[in-house]
């Protein structure tokens, strides 16, 4: 990874809780917490005099602050095998609505600490800006096989998201993701392995989506108009979630996202 530094931020947005999540990778390692939603709060918690190369928010990314805009890479995931296992909101309403204003504020905070340089791969939403979306619940969900998915029921109390991360470690898939990053280091793994707190976890996710995205190893799926989730690795991905990928993509395109047609070409990649 060198010696860039890199953000991941769960966007909370709660005024009353500390509901963000904040997790760093620099040349001293990994660093996690969760702070409130002001910007006092979190630039404080933060470590002091960091620049960061690139950062990676978990709440919608877009050109446009038109709330009306529907999102292809939210639909992309939002039916069929993903809506049982790890599909995203709807930011157009409701809660997500509130999420969607949440991110723009945050990723206009967050550009303060943040090197003036393009992204070092892929598609720019906000000009001049390394900030991408990441989505956790997808990122984690693709990579596993689908009878890990057998185990799941809303009737074990916990949160979706939460499950979701104690399968990619105990399955060993999170091990495999650092690897592949060329983390090897064992504070470097503790941090990811041994973290139990919901908001903390989904920092990290974050996190990674930001490592994959600074090496380029990922998968980038969205449009100009609605912006782009970020995603790991095609060859990571679980058969299922590469076969409903493709599926999604071919209804997409006829229908309500004609600008989906780009995105064959990634699922033809994918199914390789």
């Amino acid at each position: 990874m060198g010696s860039q530094a890199l953000l991941g931020v769960d966007v909370g947005f709660s005024a009353r809780r500390k509901t963000t999540g904040l997790a760093w990778f620099s040349g001293s390692g990994v660093g996690v917490t969760v702070t409130g939603s002001s910007w006092s709060e979190r630039k404080g918690d933060l470590p002091a005099g960091v620049e960061f190369r690139l950062a990676a928010l978990d709440a919608p990314i877009v050109p446009t602050p038109d709330a009306s805009n529907r999102r292809g890479c939210e639909y992309i995931f939002y039916g069929g095998a993903f809506a049982r296992r790890c599909r995203p909101g709807l930011s157009h309403h409701g809660r997500g609505l509130r999420l969607r204003q949440a991110g723009a504020q945050a990723a206009r905070e967050f550009a303060n600490i943040l090197s003036v340089s393009p992204l070092p791969y892929g598609p720019h939403v906000l000009a001049g800006l390394p900030i991408i979306e990441a989505f956790p619940n997808t990122f984690m969900g693709v990579l596993l096989p689908e009878s890990s998915f057998l185990s799941w029921s809303k009737t074990i109390g916990v949160p979706k998201s939460d499950w979701l991360y104690e399968q990619i470690v105990g399955l060993g898939i999170m091990r495999k993701l650092l690897g592949r990053l060329t983390l090897n280091d064992r504070s470097v793994a503790d941090a990811f392995e041994q973290a139990t707190n919901h908001d903390e976890r989904a920092a990290l996710i974050c996190l990674l989506t930001a490592m994959f995205a600074a090496k380029g190893d990922v998968v980038i799926v969205g449009d100009d108009l609605g912006g782009w989730f970020w995603l790991p690795p095609t060859e990571l991905w679980a058969s299922w979630a590469q076969d409903e990928f493709e599926l999604a993509v071919s209804i997409h395109q006829k229908t309500n996202f004609p600008a989906t047609a780009a995105w064959m070409e990634t699922a033809r990649q994918i199914g390789q």
